[in-house]
C-alpha cells in the first residue's frame, strides 16, 4: 500500500470516527430528553437511567479515541507535506 493510500484511508478513518462520535452525543441528547418525559420513580425510568449511566465508559472510549484520531490526522499531515 502506498503512504498516498493509507493516507486516504487514515482521512477515511478519521472522518468516520467523527460521525460515530457526532451520531452517540445525538443518542445521549435524545435518550436524555425521552427519559424526561417518564414518570419518576418507575421501573422505565430506572432502565432508561441504567442505560445512560454506562455513558462513562464510553466517553473514555471517545477520550481516548480522539487522541488517537489527532495522532493519526498528524502522521496524515506530516505524510502529505513530505509528498
Amino acid at each position: 500500500m502506498t503512504q498516498a493510500t493509507e493516507c486516504t484511508v487514515s482521512r477515511e478513518i478519521i472522518a468516520e470516527f467523527k460521525i460515530f462520535e457526532q451520531a452517540y452525543r445525538h443518542y445521549l441528547d435524545r435518550v436524555d430528553e425521552l427519559g424526561m418525559s417518564l414518570k419518576y420513580p418507575s421501573e422505565f425510568n430506572k432502565e432508561v437511567q441504567t442505560l445512560l449511566g454506562t455513558k462513562a465508559g464510553v466517553s473514555a472510549y471517545f477520550k481516548g479515541g480522539a487522541r488517537i484520531i489527532d495522532r493519526l490526522d498528524n502522521l496524515v499531515q506530516l505524510a502529505e507535506e513530505k509528498g
